[in-house]
């Protein structure tokens, strides 16, 4: 995919993934909140969600200028996959999950959909930047507007999934959401023409510098 219309379709593919494994991550999550009895509290929580939130922001900073903003996404998205599979065999396995796990489970949830959320948005802007103001407003409204819709779907069908297969199941789709978003940002391949990874000539020297952006860069 080197056009930059296919980064696009496929940018707009992973958000729909995202959107709707975390309201299936929602569901999960909320059950276990508020059927566990070791007196959960919100103050515990936020507690927690604040711990995860200085973590990954550490951990993400420091990944997106080694690595790159797709190879970012490729660990981001793998690592949260392995996060919810660890839960989902573990509810397979009757496991009984202690305040901490829960609550950690809970703001993790927050966290990570946030953290790639971020992470695409800002890619899909790249991708779209040489395309003109008037069509990339034109390609964000729809891309928005579908994954607002895979969200729906999502949260009409967490309940069937409920029902079937209990949080285990919730959990697997969850991961396998990021799985496939894992498996997206790995085929995605650098714009050379007028994308990204341009190299910038600075100053009069003539040296090249390569624009490695945040978020802006595809290596």
């Amino acid at each position: 995919m080197r056009h930059p219309g296919g980064h696009s379709l496929a940018l707009g593919w992973c958000l729909c993934l995202l959107y709707s494994g975390y309201e299936l991550a929602r569901a999960s999550s909320l059950a276990l909140f508020n059927k566990s009895d070791a007196g959960l509290s919100g103050a515990l929580t936020s507690t927690v969600s604040f711990v995860l939130s200085v973590a990954m922001l550490g951990v993400y900073g420091v990944g997106a200028e080694a690595l790159g903003g797709k190879w970012t996404l490729v660990v981001s998205a793998g690592g949260c996959c392995v996060v919810f599979l660890a839960f989902a065999f573990a509810c397979f396995g009757d496991a009984v999950f202690g305040r901490t796990v829960i609550c950690g489970l809970y703001a993790f949830r927050e966290m990570y959909v946030a953290l790639i959320a971020t992470q695409v948005w800002g890619l899909l802007s790249a991708a779209l930047k040489q395309r003109g103001e008037r069509e990339s407003r034109r390609w964000f409204c729809i891309i928005q507007g579908v994954s607002c819709i895979c969200s729906a779907f999502s949260g009409v069908a967490a309940g069937r999934l409920a029902t079937a297969g209990g949080q285990a199941y919730l959990l697997l789709a969850a991961a396998l959401s990021l799985g496939t978003i894992t498996v997206t940002a790995v085929a995605l391949t650098p714009v050379k023409a007028g994308g990204w990874g341009v190299e910038k000539v600075e100053g009069k020297t003539g040296k090249k510098k390569s624009d490695h952006g945040m978020l802006s860069v595809l290596r």
